[in-house]
């Protein structure tokens, strides 16, 4: 058995946004820290059980074209305190 290089979540997770249109496999790649074959498998493998669930994806309002920008848009920002702390 050979051991995977992302989880099953990871997996299903790269589907997800490849499907949605959001990047390339190769910024998926470089976002997951594995090789654009490794993407690949993982898409033929969940896209088959995605559909068997039904699951129908929606077109992204947004294309990354590189993995940093796609990674900087998953993490939340945090509201300022715009609030003075008497002193």
């Amino acid at each position: 058995m050979f051991r995977q290089k992302i989880t099953d979540a990871e997996r299903v997770l790269a589907t997800v946004l490849y499907k949605r249109g959001l990047c390339t496999r190769q910024v998926l790649a470089d976002a997951f820290e594995v090789s654009e074959s490794t993407i690949g498998n993982s898409l033929n493998d969940v896209r088959p059980l995605l559909a068997r669930v039904g699951y129908t994806s929606t077109t992204a309002a947004q294309r990354f074209t590189d993995a940093h920008a796609l990674l900087a848009s998953a993490i939340p920002t945090m509201p300022r305190d715009t609030t003075t702390t008497p002193g």
